[in-house]
C-alpha cells in the first residue's frame, strides 16, 4: 500500500545545497534518487546530483548547460537521463541533453526551438529506438511563442 507520511528518507536524503535554488525536477530510475536544478554555485546553469546511499554526488558536470538557464525538467528511462531547460544565453531556446554514462551530450542542437519559449518539459517514450543503442524517444512540450503561448509538442525523429 502506499504510505501515509512524508519522510526524507530510510536513509537521510538531506539537503543538496546550503543556498537557494529553484527549478528542481526529481526522478527515480532503478531505485537511485536524481535530482536537477538551478544551481546557483555554478552560474545558474543546470546541475544533476545523485543519492549515492549516503550523501548526494554530481552526474557528470556541474553547470551542464554551460551557462544560465531557466524551468529545468527531467525525464529516465532503463537508468538512462534526459533533462531539457530554456537557455537563456540563446535567448529561452529549449536545449535537450542525455547523459552518456560520463558526460551530457546535445540532442538535435543546442537553442533548438525558436526564442522565448515557456515552460518545457521533457518525456520519453520507450516504443522504438531514436538510435541504433535503444535509447527511448524523447519528446518536449512547452509554451510555443510563436504559436500564441499555446501548447507545442516535439517528438526527436
Amino acid at each position: 500500500t502506499l504510505g501515509s507520511s512524508w519522510t526524507t528518507g530510510e536513509a537521510d536524503y538531506g539537503t543538496i545545497l546550503r543556498t537557494p535554488h529553484t527549478d528542481p525536477a526529481i526522478v527515480v530510475t532503478r531505485d537511485t534518487a536524481y535530482v536537477a536544478y538551478i544551481d546557483p554555485l555554478a552560474e545558474n546553469g543546470a546541475t544533476v546530483k545523485k543519492f549515492n546511499g549516503a550523501s548526494w554526488v554530481t552526474v557528470g558536470q556541474s553547470n551542464l548547460s554551460e551557462g544560465p538557464v531557466k524551468a529545468v525538467s527531467m525525464a529516465a528511462f532503463k537508468g538512462k537521463l534526459f533533462i531539457s531547460y530554456l537557455d537563456m544565453d540563446l535567448g529561452d531556446r529549449i536545449t535537450a541533453r542525455y547523459f552518456n554514462g560520463s558526460s551530457w551530450v546535445i540532442i538535435g542542437q543546442r537553442g533548438l526551438s525558436s526564442q522565448d519559449m515557456r515552460e518545457p518539459v521533457i518525456g520519453l517514450s520507450n516504443m522504438g529506438s531514436s538510435t541504433t543503442n535503444y535509447l527511448p524517444v524523447p519528446y518536449l512540450a512547452f509554451a510555443d511563442a510563436d504559436n500564441g503561448y499555446r501548447l507545442t509538442v516535439m517528438r526527436l525523429r
